[in-house]
């Protein structure tokens, strides 16, 4: 992956649909076709690992502070 002005895409297919941008949590932006992620690195090759799960991950209320 590259990171461009501190962010990169992942998306379904095709072109970043940005203008469909919903809402965010300060590290990700949810779109019609993927999502923009934020990153630390403002330009150049950032590295992504993806897992898949048939559980919807713990939500904030049932995570350790």
């Amino acid at each position: 992956m590259e990171a461009i002005d501190g962010l990169f895409g992942i998306l379904d297919q095709g072109n970043l649909p940005a203008d469909t941008a919903g809402w965010s949590n300060g590290l990700a932006v949810v779109m019609t076709a993927g999502a923009l992620i934020a990153t630390g690195v403002a330009f150049g090759p950032v590295r992504v690992q993806t897992l898949t799960s048939l559980e919807f991950p713990p939500t904030a209320d049932d995570q350790d502070e």
